[in-house]
């Protein structure tokens, strides 16, 4: 159960916020590197974007 629980919050997609919590960073940081096309985001319009964890640490990680 808890293993199942785990496997849903990853793929649950993030806000801004949450996501800049993850990463330790602020919500405008994170907005920022959207912008710069470094962090996917799935946009669904000028306001809402949402994020997908594991695919944002694998861009995270290309950048060493």
């Amino acid at each position: 159960m808890e293993e199942s629980n785990h496997r849903e919050q990853k793929e649950k997609l993030l806000t801004v916020e949450e996501l800049a919590e993850r990463l330790q960073y602020s919500p405008d940081w994170v907005c920022i590197q959207v912008k710069h096309g470094k962090i996917p985001a799935i946009r669904f319009n000028r306001r809402a974007w949402r994020f997908h964890w594991p695919t944002v640490l694998q861009a995270i990680q290309k950048w060493n």
